[in-house]
């Protein structure tokens, strides 16, 4: 992928600026500082510590990156992004050729990315929603929506309208640069990393990953985070098992294909059930008497503790 950098030589495409060139100063993101471009009229203090005269001077402001365009070697503008022969992707072709496809839109084709980030901490303090939001504006570039609760459960603290996560779609440009990122920079930096699952297709086209730490991420800083939260770009079984108990609750249904349901509900991972997955001890499986701050039952809990390998835990009577 072509990204702009700092060093590039751009034209501007749009605005006021339209056709002239300049050299890149600096990149933040989706905003650049083009040397040339954007220049806006400040008034400047007399300084006599620094020798500045002070009165009114030219100041160069950051554009969004979209208002501009890479320069080629022939000295035209080219578009930022795949690179694109005779109208084509190189991909295209090579897909058809390989895999015997008679149709160009038969070939499977990147539409959107979407990053959920559910924050159930959120109930008890605000301030966690904010950091979700900040993370995951630093990981996609993009600033996420908050989702809110869209019905009451007592049984979790949530009334209707909480929040309770954060989410952002992709597309374009910036879907093809977070994967990108998330292929050749996030994934490698996994521990024990052995690849992803090839069974993560929901069998509608969507492919399915989940991360369990967001620091993974090169824009994360460790040091400045307040705690490690997953990030899951959907979920995994969820409209399987949603389609296997609609079958089950369908009274019209015979005997045997609700009976079938429910066996190929029980074949489904254990952890695809998003409750277990978050209340199941680590070291045990035990889905009962489990802490969610430990991550461990209770049992396991005091022998930890017992030994002193929990930090900060301490017995009241020791």
């Amino acid at each position: 992928m072509k990204t702009i950098r700092k060093g590039d030589e751009v034209i501007a495409i749009t605005g006021k600026d339209k056709g002239k060139r300049g050299v890149v100063l600096a990149v933040a993101g989706d905003r650049i500082t083009v040397e040339g471009l954007n220049l806006v009229k400040k008034h400047v203090k007399p300084n006599p510590m620094k020798g500045t005269p002070g009165g009114v001077e030219s100041k160069v402001m950051p554009i969004n990156r979209s208002n501009v365009a890479l320069v080629d070697a022939n000295g035209k503008p080219s578009r930022v992004g795949i690179k694109v022969e005779n109208g084509e992707n190189k991909a295209v072709p090579e897909l058809m050729q390989k895999f015997g496809y008679k149709s160009v839109m038969e070939v499977p084709r990147f539409t959107k990315i979407t990053l959920n980030m559910g924050v159930g901490e959120a109930v008890a303090d605000k301030k966690v929603i904010e950091h979700a939001v900040g993370d995951l504006t630093k990981i996609a570039g993009q600033k996420p929506v908050i989702t809110v609760a869209r019905k009451a459960i007592a049984g979790f603290k949530i009334r209707e309208g909480y929040p309770v996560g954060v989410m952002v779609t992709l597309r374009g440009r910036m879907m093809f640069e977070f994967l990108d990122r998330l292929v050749n920079l996030a994934l490698p930096r996994v521990r024990d990393f052995r690849g992803v699952s090839g069974r993560a297709f929901d069998g509608r086209g969507n492919y399915n990953l989940g991360v369990k730490e967001q620091i993974i991420f090169p824009e994360i800083e460790y040091d400045k985070i307040d705690t490690l939260r997953g990030l899951n770009v959907t979920q995994k079984y969820a409209a399987q098992r949603i389609a296997l108990k609609a079958i089950i609750d369908d009274s019209k249904k015979s005997d045997e294909d609700r009976y079938a349901a429910r066996l190929q509900l029980q074949q489904l991972p254990r952890n695809s059930n998003p409750t277990r997955k978050r209340n199941r001890c680590a070291l045990t499986g035990r889905p009962r008497g489990t802490f969610r701050k430990f991550g461990l039952a209770r049992s396991k809990i005091r022998e930890i503790a017992f030994r002193g390998e929990i930090p900060g835990l301490t017995k009241a009577s020791w």
